[in-house]
């Protein structure tokens, strides 16, 4: 107070409580790091100058916070007890495995704000090979604050193999999202492996490329038979038939995909797809789905034209899936009614099924794209962020 001057700075009774309840602690120590020549000390927020206080704790993000806390040793102490008080605040970690640069985004940690929701950081490695043992230790020293953040993995995205030894590496994180770029034929029973694992809490799995020389519904059986109960979707780039492919998809899992129906998709050396009335007799019942990954298109071989009304395709998606909330649906169109997508999703909202385009891409003529795009956005049917639109 002597230094503040006569009229030192009072926080408000309300406002002090308010700032001690976001801390999560009524007196939090600060511990500032000192050297041989000025040893470490420890302090409360009580003794803290109140202007330096109210300073740190007004901070919304994470870049305000870095800001104050390069005032000197006793900010950057604050600044790391505001955040975390005595133990470090859990971050998550998003891994990008698939060959590149290796990088770390800052700009996008910085500016997260501060709240309830754990802060998010995303590392791009070199490769698969970089998944060793202390990598989350050694990232969350890398971060602002060090030592303030306790990173844990929940996501990898982009292995491209998946050896014996990644298995391994893999198994040390507990991973909530896995997202393989491709998946062959003999790396099928090691994804077991990994499922099956004591410590296993996956919620989300999504192979892009699905046994490219033999994507048949044989490997994706086993897959389906060893998904944790805590595993809720599940995206497959493509499996066939899609018909048995998605019979043994288990009662706990509520998102699935890729579904393809009136289309035929060059995957590889195989065409994917089924006809809207092979889909009405053939396609299993799945009570449990919540929400659909569904590729449309103008045609099958087997079925060249629609022959089913919106309604009656809306009732059909309703039978199958009894509590089917959201369609992410890609279109392959034609013109602007082939296939009917505008009606379609009309006759979907009408059951309670709202549908967000995740692409649309012309089958012949390019400018039905934007005729079809155009009337879905006058229509109040939403796009997802990153849709494809070609």
């Amino acid at each position: 107070r002597q230094r503040l001057g006569a009229r030192p700075w009072t926080m408000p009774s309300q406002c002090l409580a308010h700032s001690r309840r976001r801390l999560r602690r009524k007196s939090a120590p600060v511990a500032l790091w000192g050297s041989a020549s000025r040893p470490s000390t420890v302090a409360t927020l009580d003794c803290l100058p109140p202007d330096l206080l109210r300073r740190i704790l007004d901070c919304g993000s994470v870049a305000e916070l870095l800001h104050s806390a390069a005032a000197g040793p006793r900010a950057w102490a604050c600044a790391r007890t505001a955040l975390c008080g005595f133990a470090p605040v859990r971050a998550v970690l998003n891994l990008d495995a698939a060959p590149g640069r290796a990088g770390f985004d800052a700009r996008a940690f910085v500016a997260q704000p501060l709240g309830p929701a754990p802060l998010t950081a995303s590392f791009h490695l070199a490769g698969a090979e970089d998944l060793e043992p202390g990598l989350a230790e050694g990232i969350g020293l890398k971060l602002p604050l060090r030592g303030a953040f306790r990173v844990e993995v929940r996501c990898i995205t982009g292995l491209e193999c998946l050896g014996g030894s990644t298995v391994a590496r893999l198994a040390q994180y507990p991973l909530r999202s896995l997202q393989l770029a491709q998946l062959e034929e003999d790396e099928v029973q090691r994804l077991c492996t990994l499922l099956k694992a004591p410590r296993c809490c996956l919620e989300s799995l999504r192979i892009d490329c699905f046994c490219r020389d033999n994507p048949s519904a044989k490997f994706l059986a086993p897959i389906m038979r060893t998904l944790p109960r805590t595993c809720s979707e599940v995206r497959v780039q493509f499996a066939i038939p899609l018909a048995r492919a998605f019979a043994e998809t288990p009662p706990w899992v509520t998102s699935i995909g890729t579904v393809v129906v009136m289309a035929e998709l060059f995957y590889h050396s195989f065409v994917v797809g089924m006809t809207m009335s092979r889909f009405q007799t053939s396609f299993p019942e799945l009570p449990h789905v919540r929400e659909l990954d569904l590729v449309l298109g103008p045609g099958h071989y087997e079925e060249p034209t629609w022959i089913h009304t919106p309604e009656e395709v809306a009732g059909i998606f309703r039978a199958k899936f009894s509590v089917l909330e959201r369609i992410r649906l890609t279109a392959v169109v034609e013109s602007l009614v082939v296939p009917p997508v505008q009606g379609l999703a009309l006759a979907l909202a009408q059951r309670g099924i709202t549908v967000e385009i995740a692409g649309l891409r012309a089958s012949r003529n390019p400018r039905a794209v934007a005729e079809v795009a155009e009337g879905l956005r006058g229509g109040g049917v939403a796009f997802a962020p990153d849709a494809a639109i070609a």
